[in-house]
Protein backbone atom coordinates (compact mmCIF):
# COMPACT_ATOMS: atom_id res chain seq x y z
CA UNK A 1 0.00 0.00 0.00
CA UNK A 2 1.16 3.44 -1.17
CA UNK A 3 2.47 5.71 1.79
CA UNK A 4 -1.33 7.82 0.84
CA UNK A 5 -2.55 4.77 1.05
CA UNK A 6 -4.86 6.06 4.64
CA UNK A 7 -5.31 9.51 3.88
CA UNK A 8 -8.33 11.05 3.07
CA UNK A 9 -9.28 10.25 -0.98
CA UNK A 10 -11.73 13.46 -1.13
CA UNK A 11 -8.88 15.57 -0.23
CA UNK A 12 -6.95 14.71 -3.47
CA UNK A 13 -10.68 16.11 -5.05
CA UNK A 14 -10.87 19.46 -2.83
CA UNK A 15 -6.95 20.94 -3.42
CA UNK A 16 -8.27 24.24 -3.08
CA UNK A 17 -8.67 23.31 0.55
CA UNK A 18 -4.69 22.28 0.90
CA UNK A 19 -2.47 25.68 1.48
CA UNK A 20 0.52 24.10 -0.52
CA UNK A 21 2.81 26.86 0.99
CA UNK A 22 2.27 25.66 4.61
CA UNK A 23 3.45 22.12 3.35
CA UNK A 24 6.40 23.43 1.60
CA UNK A 25 7.10 25.34 4.96
CA UNK A 26 7.08 22.02 6.80
CA UNK A 27 9.43 20.02 5.04
CA UNK A 28 11.74 23.37 4.71
CA UNK A 29 12.07 23.44 8.82
CA UNK A 30 12.56 20.02 8.38
CA UNK A 31 15.60 20.65 6.49
CA UNK A 32 14.95 19.84 2.74
CA UNK A 33 15.34 23.21 0.82
CA UNK A 34 13.07 23.93 -2.30
CA UNK A 35 16.25 22.60 -4.44
CA UNK A 36 16.05 19.04 -2.94
CA UNK A 37 12.13 19.59 -2.77
CA UNK A 38 11.88 20.09 -6.53
CA UNK A 39 14.67 16.78 -7.05
CA UNK A 40 12.63 15.05 -5.37
CA UNK A 41 9.45 15.16 -7.14
CA UNK A 42 10.73 15.86 -9.98
CA UNK A 43 10.04 19.41 -10.83
CA UNK A 44 11.42 22.39 -11.68
CA UNK A 45 12.55 24.95 -8.60
CA UNK A 46 10.07 27.78 -10.33
CA UNK A 47 7.22 25.22 -9.95
CA UNK A 48 7.74 24.52 -6.36
CA UNK A 49 8.31 28.27 -5.51
CA UNK A 50 5.20 29.07 -7.66
CA UNK A 51 3.01 27.19 -5.47
CA UNK A 52 4.23 28.92 -1.88
CA UNK A 53 4.60 32.43 -3.69
CA UNK A 54 1.25 32.29 -5.26
CA UNK A 55 -1.46 30.84 -2.99
CA UNK A 56 -4.18 31.08 -5.68
CA UNK A 57 -2.19 28.63 -7.91
CA UNK A 58 -3.35 24.97 -6.92
CA UNK A 59 -0.41 21.94 -8.39
CA UNK A 60 -1.35 20.00 -11.20
CA UNK A 61 -3.08 16.26 -9.40
CA UNK A 62 0.06 14.36 -9.98
CA UNK A 63 2.34 17.08 -8.63
CA UNK A 64 0.37 17.88 -5.16
CA UNK A 65 0.14 14.24 -4.90
CA UNK A 66 3.65 13.92 -4.99
CA UNK A 67 4.45 16.79 -2.69
CA UNK A 68 1.81 15.12 -0.42
CA UNK A 69 3.54 11.42 -0.61
CA UNK A 70 7.12 13.78 0.67
CA UNK A 71 5.33 15.05 3.19
CA UNK A 72 3.60 12.09 4.57
CA UNK A 73 7.00 10.20 3.94
CA UNK A 74 9.42 12.64 6.48
CA UNK A 75 6.25 13.40 9.04
CA UNK A 76 4.33 10.14 8.87
CA UNK A 77 0.48 9.89 7.50
CA UNK A 78 -1.11 10.71 10.90
CA UNK A 79 0.34 13.78 10.98
CA UNK A 80 0.07 14.56 6.98
CA UNK A 81 -3.58 13.97 6.98
CA UNK A 82 -4.27 16.15 10.14
CA UNK A 83 -2.61 18.78 8.21
CA UNK A 84 -4.89 18.03 5.53
CA UNK A 85 -7.96 18.13 8.06
CA UNK A 86 -6.92 21.64 9.76
CA UNK A 87 -7.04 23.40 6.55
CA UNK A 88 -10.51 22.03 5.19
CA UNK A 89 -11.59 22.55 8.70
CA UNK A 90 -9.62 26.36 8.27
CA UNK A 91 -11.09 27.05 5.11
CA UNK A 92 -14.69 25.73 6.12
CA UNK A 93 -14.71 28.71 8.91
CA UNK A 94 -14.09 31.14 6.13
CA UNK A 95 -15.68 30.47 3.58
CA UNK A 96 -18.27 32.94 2.42
CA UNK A 97 -21.79 31.75 2.07
CA UNK A 98 -24.00 33.02 -0.66
CA UNK A 99 -27.81 33.89 -0.01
Amino acid sequence: MSVLGTLFRLEFCAFHFIVWGDLLNDLNQAEYGDASIARLLNLPITTIRSWRDRPERDPRFAGGLSLLQLHASVFGVETTQKRITDMREAATRTATVYP
